[in-house]
Formats: structure tokens, C-alpha cells, sequence
């Protein structure tokens, strides 16, 4: 998991993996691929985008199809799409924003959140999820999204990749937990910005 928190140098990100990601007996989903990018325009604004691509293999994994997102106060959910493909490659259903259901339940007397979800549901295994995300900050940054490789058992990682843009002259620091993760540093002085790329395979 990276969960990054704002300080005077930008970000302090943690990194981390669940402590049996790499030792799971039964294996109920697979993520194909999954990108995540957060890319932070100014101390008010910035922009986070996921892609995810995941296999369901029986009906134990039904749930990890699940998509859900959670949006603050400061933030909106600015576009979504997915799609729910069979064993064949072929695109049975056609996810919409429409499609989300949102709660704003909560088990706090007051919050500001609101939840979105989306359950796929298909007869025949095994079959394929895709889902796109953009989630909009705007008027307030607390904190950088959190970051998790794999956050569920019983699921198989192929190809995970998250990319933190910060302008150049900003600075992050970050802390592995259960990993040794480290990031690739790209840096464009064109458009004057710094890229941080951590990539997983294969868990």
C-alpha cells in the first residue's frame, strides 16, 4: 500500500504489499493490468486517473470484480467506463456512470464522502472486468491516493503500475512497507515536471 500525506517537502508515500502476497494457496482472480496515476498540478488541485483490468475465475472471486471508489469533499468523480468481456474476448456488457450506485451512508454521524460501487455479474467463468477512472481534487489536497498493489487475498498480480508527476521543483520521499519496491525517477525538463514510476509484476 502507498498511502502519501502532504508535508513541506510535497509527500511522504508508503509503500507496501500485503505480508502473504507472494505466498497465496488458492487463487480465485487474476489482475491483468492495472495503472494508476496521480498527478499533482498545484497545493489545491490535481488529478488521478486507475485503469484496471481484472479476471474473475470462479465464483469465490465474484467479489474482487467489485469496483468502489470514494470521493471527499474536494474531490469528483469526472468520468468512469467499463466493461464486462467473456473467455472468448468478446464485450458482453458496456459499463456507464449511469450504472454506479452511490451511498452517502456512513458509520460517522457526519461525513462529507460519498461511496460509489459497481458489482459485475455474468453466469459463465471465466470472464473479464474493465474498469476507467478519472477522480477530479479541486479546492483542497489533504492527502495523495493510497496505493496497493494487491488488497485482497486469493488474487494473483500480472502487471501493476503506479506514476506520481510532480512539477520539478518539488520533492517527494516515500517508505516501503513488506517491500522493496523503489521507484524509476523521470524527469522532463519541457514540460518541467518529475515522474515517479513504481512497477510490479508477477506476485
Amino acid at each position: 500500500m502507498i498511502n502519501i500525506f502532504r508535508t513541506s517537502i510535497i509527500a511522504i508515500i508508503f509503500i507496501g504489499l500485503l505480508n502473504n502476497a507472494h505466498a497465496q494457496s488458492k487463487v480465485y482472480a487474476v489482475i491483468n493490468n492495472q495503472s494508476e496515476t496521480f498527478e499533482f498540478i498545484n497545493d489545491h488541485n490535481a488529478l488521478y486517473s486507475k485503469s484496471c483490468t481484472i479476471t474473475i475465475l470462479n465464483e469465490n472471486g465474484a467479489e474482487k470484480g467489485v469496483f468502489h471508489e470514494t470521493i471527499g469533499r474536494f474531490m469528483k468523480l469526472r468520468s468512469f467506463s467499463g466493461a464486462i468481456i467473456d473467455s472468448k474476448g468478446k464485450i458482453v456488457k458496456k459499463i456507464k456512470m449511469s450504472d454506479l450506485f452511490s451511498s452517502e451512508y456512513s458509520t460517522s454521524l457526519t461525513t462529507d464522502t460519498k461511496n460509489y460501487f459497481y458489482q459485475p455479474t455474468y453466469p459463465f467463468y471465466p470472464y473479464t472486468v474493465k474498469y476507467e477512472h478519472e477522480v477530479a481534487f479541486n479546492d483542497g489536497l489533504i492527502a495523495f491516493p493510497s496505493y496497493s498493489p494487491i488488497s485482497n487475498l486469493n488474487v494473483k498480480l500480472e502487471t501493476s503500475e503506479y506514476r506520481v508527476i510532480v512539477p520539478s521543483d518539488k520533492k517527494i520521499s516515500f517508505k516501503n512497507i513488506n517491500t522493496t519496491i523503489a521507484p524509476t525517477q523521470i524527469d522532463d525538463p519541457k514540460e518541467k515536471t518529475t515522474t515517479y514510476v513504481w512497477k510490479t509484476t508477477n506476485l
